[in-house]
């Protein structure tokens, strides 16, 4: 594969990811504000400033690379929106199964970012960005403790309904 073919599937999956991030800090902003999830609020705003984070890397990538910063919709990253979006409205529900759900949702969007941004790494490294593999590592860093968390708060939700 050639280095100019490596660049456009390399900026097209962050065209991707800064629209998907993007989504995903509205759709958080949501769960936030849903007076219902108090006890896992603490971890979405953590997210939600850490997908800031992640757009304003992808800004600075962008820049790096003298390219215009875009947004670019895909089937896959709209479909997980769209779920994500229908699972705010568990936000009006207070029970085991709406919370649980919400976390499943959020563990699986989560996931999505990390398979995304660790394809994106491979391709930073083939082209040798050293700089920007630094900053997707961080991002990919960041994601996989947002998992470590929210699976840890899965299993308090299932314990507790176990001891019910």
């Amino acid at each position: 594969m050639t280095q100019p073919e490596l660049r456009r599937l390399f900026t097209a999956g962050l065209y991707e990811m800064n629209w998907f991030e993007n989504a995903w800090i509205k759709i958080l902003g949501q769960f936030i504000r849903a007076d219902n999830f108090t006890n896992i609020a603490t971890t979405l705003k953590k997210e939600r400033a850490w997908s800031q984070e992640h757009v304003n890397r992808i800004r600075v990538i962008f820049n790096s690379l003298e390219e215009p910063l875009e947004r670019m919709q895909s089937r896959t990253s709209s479909g997980l929106i769209a779920d994500l979006a229908a699972a705010s409205s568990l936000a009006a529900k207070n029970d085991f199964e709406s919370d649980v759900s919400l976390l499943l949702t959020i563990i699986k969007a989560t996931n999505y970012q990390i398979g995304a941004y660790s394809g994106i790494l491979e391709l930073a490294s083939a082209m040798q960005y050293d700089y920007i593999e630094g900053l997707l590592v961080d991002t990919i860093s960041e994601e996989k403790q947002t998992i470590l968390t929210l699976t840890k708060l899965l299993s308090e939700y299932i314990q507790a309904a176990e001891t019910a």
